[in-house]
């Protein structure tokens, strides 16, 4: 997959973007520069959020939280939010045209179409929100019942006859997470309330509390699903409309001021069908990669303002952060420069392991894959090295030819060697080839020597992928032809 085009007109600080990256420019690395407040960062999360979310029902949920933050003035009924031009696998060029409306511009499509489409007296495109609405709350419903299974099915095995033994556990047998999830259905209070109410019986009180909610929550389920239908059946007309305008109706939402928004897509293919099969393969091939630190536009809005607010419940953490964590979960294409993803880095020495071990299996011989890997991470440390626990809880890092094999503390290791190995590991754990890889701000924590070196690190560590970087570093864009830099206001000063 390649991005070719991507045009977007007004859209927050973005105004009249159009920037294009050319099929057949080598290396596939094209850097867009600004200074701050140009908009870059921005301009990266809508290109993943559309064409990452948008076709995934799963997903639409942020897509729903950018629309939010979309304005549409008032003499209009449609205003593009942003244009796509993409070259597939196939070398066939594809085009998106997001837009969004208001419901007035979906009624006109419907009455141009009167006495040519049966059933239309029984269009209502008020039907399109209220199933959006049942489906997330159905989703939500679903969510609940596997949590509270999951958190019944570990208390039932739970059996410690010695109870101060038992008091002790219960105290740290919930995940925060946990504790605020029963907290917020009204199952516990704290802790230490049902231990002092209930010391003898607590996990029965629990259990049967959590059963109560089940049960309920099952009921809310039987009700919700019928009217699921029925609204599946009834805006399955308006869809089809929408079909026969080669338009596809995603999802709607109301803005800061309050106006009711629909975001449709005009794809250059001809049905929902296959518009619904390219975007997800697209979905799949589309990736970015931020600082930790980056404040995302695809967040509810309350959760980013928690970014200037205490969280009272434990003020030495914050909401967003919290959020964060599970935003990564569901949106898996998404990856934070963190210090090293420790649990990513295990899991890719783990891997290897098994493939050595399935060869073994095959071929009577293991394979290299793990001293592979090992050497090709160790090359990426100027003079350190890095190896694995051997009960594989951690890893440690010690200088290079250091017979000692002393310790390296964390701190011993530069923020720059550590980027340069989680970039690395991320791009090969999850075997990112063939795709659209947006990465913001690559060259932070990095000497100008390695913001030049990055350019050559991508092309080496995997060349099959497009990299389109957001950037403030003269060295990163030096490494490139001028033709590769694109540019937005306010641009970098020469």
């Amino acid at each position: 997959m390649r991005l070719l085009r991507v045009q977007v007109p007004d859209f927050r600080v973005l105004k009249n973007i159009d920037l294009s990256f050319e099929k057949d420019f080598f290396p596939q690395i094209f850097p867009i520069g600004s200074q701050n407040g140009g908009g870059k960062s921005t301009l990266l999360q809508l290109i993943f959020i559309l064409l990452h979310c948008s076709g995934d029902p799963e997903k639409i949920e942020y897509v729903v939280n950018v629309l939010h933050r979309c304005q549409l003035e008032d003499e209009l009924d449609q205003k593009t939010l942003a244009i796509f031009e993409i070259l597939t696998d196939n070398r066939e060029e594809v085009k998106l045209d997001f837009f969004i409306c208001r419901d007035a511009y979906i009624k006109d499509l419907v009455s141009n179409l009167a006495g040519q489409e049966e059933d239309l007296d029984t269009v209502n495109v008020d039907d399109l929100k209220k199933l959006q609405d049942i489906k997330q709350k159905i989703k939500k419903l679903n969510g609940q019942r596997e949590r509270l299974k999951n958190i019944q099915e570990k208390l039932t095995t739970l059996k410690l006859e010695d109870e101060t033994e038992r008091n002790k556990l219960i105290r740290h047998l919930f995940t925060p997470e946990e504790l605020n999830f029963l907290f917020d259905l009204d199952i516990i209070s704290t802790i230490d309330r049902y231990l002092d109410e209930y010391p003898a019986n607590f996990l029965e009180v629990i259990i049967n509390s959590i059963q109560d909610k089940l049960g309920m929550t099952n009921a809310q389920i039987y009700i919700d699903a019928p009217q699921s239908q029925t609204l599946l059946q009834q805006t399955k007309i308006i869809k089809n409309i929408l079909g026969i305008n080669s338009l596809i109706y995603l999802c709607q939402a109301k803005n800061e001021k309050n106006q009711e928004i629909f975001l449709l897509c005009k794809f250059s293919q001809s049905t929902q069908e296959e518009f619904q099969l390219f975007m997800k393969e697209l979905s799949s091939k589309i990736f970015l990669a931020a600082p930790s630190t980056q404040v995302f536009i695809f967040l509810p809005k309350a959760t980013n303002k928690s970014l200037f607010q205490i969280n009272q419940g434990n003020p030495d953490s914050s909401n967003y952060y919290l959020a964060m964590t599970d935003v990564k979960k569901k949106l898996s294409n998404l990856f934070t420069y963190d210090f090293l993803p420790v649990e990513l880095l295990i899991n890719y020495f783990i891997m290897a392991r098994d493939q050595d071990f399935a060869q073994a299996i095959e071929t009577g011989e293991y394979g290299n894959n793990y001293q592979l890997i090992r050497q090709n991470l160790n090359s990426i440390l100027s003079d350190k090295e890095i190896n694995l626990d051997k009960d594989i809880s951690g890893i440690t890092f010690k200088f290079k030819g250091d017979t000692n094999g002393e310790e390296l503390y964390p701190e011993d290791l530069s923020h720059g060697e550590l980027k340069r190995l989680s970039i690395y590991l991320w791009l090969k754990y999850r075997r990112i080839k063939d795709a659209i890889v947006l990465m913001d701000e690559i060259e932070i924590a990095l000497h100008p020597d390695w913001q030049y070196r990055i350019i050559e690190d991508l092309q080496e560590w995997e060349p099959s992928n497009q990299y389109i970087l957001a950037t403030h570093s003269y060295e990163l864009c030096q490494a490139l032809t001028p033709a590769h830099v694109k540019e937005i206001e306010p641009k970098l000063l020469k």
